[in-house]
C-alpha cells in the first residue's frame, strides 16, 4: 500500500526573495540579513543562501557552530555568523571557522577578545525579544568599560525584528 504523505511543503522561491526584499527596504540604511538556521528552516540552507544571495543578501545567520561547519565557507562578499555566540565549548570550532560569532553577553565579548583579538565578530543587541543579546544598558556599560569596537573587531551590531510590520511603521 502506497500512502500519500499527509503534509507537503512547497517552497515558493519568488515569495522567499520578495519577503527578504520587503524586509530589506523597511530598514532604510540598515543591512538586512537572513537566518538560515535549522537547515534553512527545513528548506535547505544552501539553496536558500544561493537564492537570497542572487537577490542581493550578503549576511546569513545560523544557530550553532555545527551548522556553520556544515555550510562551510561562503563565496565572495557573503558572510556567515553564528547567533548563539561563543560558549567556552565553542572556542575551538570558532577559531577554525570562517563564520563570525554573534556575541550576546559581556562574558562572550571578553572570551572573544581573549582568544581572537581584532578578529571579526558581530554583537547582538536585545531590543525587546529577550532571547539573545546585550540590553542597550549593558551595551553602553560594556562600550565604556572595554573599548569594544577598537579591541575585538566588531563589524556589525545586530538585532532581531520582534514585529517587523510595527517596527517599519514606527520608522515612518
Amino acid at each position: 500500500m502506497n500512502a500519500v504523505p499527509a503534509l507537503r511543503l512547497t517552497l515558493d522561491g519568488h515569495a522567499l526573495v520578495a519577503n527578504w526584499r520587503w524586509l530589506e527596504q523597511q530598514g532604510a540604511r540598515a543591512v538586512c540579513g537572513a537566518a538560515v538556521k535549522a537547515n534553512g528552516y527545513g528548506l535547505g540552507a544552501i539553496g536558500v543562501i544561493e537564492r537570497l544571495a542572487s537577490a542581493g543578501c550578503r549576511d546569513f545567520f545560523v544557530a550553532t557552530w555545527d551548522e556553520a561547519a556544515i555550510i562551510g565557507g561562503l563565496p565572495g562578499a557573503l558572510s556567515l555568523s553564528v547567533l548563539h555566540g561563543l560558549r567556552e565549548a565553542d572556542v575551538a570550532a570558532a577559531l577554525v571557522s570562517e563564520a563570525r560569532p554573534v556575541l550576546n553577553s559581556a562574558e562572550q565579548v571578553a572570551r572573544w577578545k581573549a582568544v581572537a583579538p581584532g578578529r571579526p565578530c558581530d554583537v547582538m543587541i536585545d531590543t525587546g525579544m529577550n532571547r539573545l543579546g546585550l540590553t542597550p544598558e549593558n551595551m553602553a556599560a560594556l562600550l565604556a568599560r572595554m573599548n569594544l569596537a577598537a579591541n575585538i573587531g566588531a563589524e556589525d551590531l545586530a538585532r532581531v525584528l520582534a514585529a517587523a510590520e510595527a517596527e517599519a511603521a514606527a520608522q515612518h
